[in-house]
């Protein structure tokens, strides 16, 4: 398929459609446009940029099916590589992914929220058992100073419940967080992290487990949790504060 300067070729064989079973494809494309396809679907414009991507996914020695697939658009990059399993539950599948960009701003564009402008980066890997749990054995992501480190497990299409992740968010430098989210004042020059373990479905979320540890100041939930539930907080935690120096966290506050 060619309109214009934009190619896309194609090769498919596909016996057991939609089953991936036995399945050969190759994709690639390239352009000097990605916004053209952005126009053509009426969607906001935020890469007018030259853009390529190629994907494939074979048979393996083992029978699984192998997907390789590489996308980028001006100096955003993101690729996934692993085994897949049948659509649409995808049991089977253990995949890894990276993603990159110099303005996560430009992602936000896309589906028309703003966001900071700066880089941003993100590494991990996704594993769906033939129970249809989904596992997350890693993933990290980057955005400017912030860095959030996710593991856990939840189920699966269509419920996505049964939910427990641990995260952690952390920043080397709470006066460089405070520049970059555009605070008039800005913290101390400390690292600082916080930590939860979450639980539930997408109805009802319960985080627990929770610290919060910077320079001068150490928040840990002692018991109880935070709830929310339909829209709406509400919490029975008690937690122990320790305050040893605030004029570290404080900075021009």
């Amino acid at each position: 398929l060619t309109i214009g300067e934009h190619r896309i070729t194609a090769n498919l064989d596909i016996p057991d459609f939609p089953k991936s079973d036995d399945a050969s494809i190759t994709v690639n494309g390239t352009g000097p446009d990605f916004a053209f396809y952005q126009r053509l679907f009426d969607r906001p414009i935020s890469f007018p940029e030259p853009y390529s991507f190629s994907g494939t996914l074979q048979s393996g020695s083992d029978g699984a099916e192998l997907v390789t697939s590489r996308f980028s658009v001006g100096k955003h990059r993101f690729e996934i590589d692993g085994p897949v399993g049948d659509f649409p539950s995808y049991r089977g599948s253990d995949l890894h992914f990276t993603i990159e960009g110099p303005d996560i701003d430009d992602l936000g564009d896309a589906f028309g929220v703003s966001l900071p402008n700066h880089g941003y980066s993100a590494m991990g890997a996704l594993r769906i058992d033939q129970d249809g749990t989904l596992h997350i054995p890693t993933l990290q992501a980057t955005v400017a100073s912030l860095k959030l480190d996710l593991d856990g497990s939840l189920n699966g299409y269509p419920e996505f419940d049964d939910i427990n992740l641990g995260l952690s968010l952390s920043s080397a430098s709470l006066a460089a967080t405070s520049r970059e989210l555009g605070l008039e004042k800005h913290f101390g020059d400390v690292p600082a992290t916080l930590r939860a373990r979450v639980s539930g479905s997408p109805q009802s979320l319960t985080a627990s487990d929770i610290s919060l540890i910077a320079a001068g100041l150490e928040v840990v939930s002692q018991s109880g949790e935070l709830h929310y539930v339909n829209g709406q907080f509400g919490s029975d935690l008690e937690l122990a504060l320790t305050v040893s120096d605030p004029n570290l966290l404080l900075g021009d506050y």
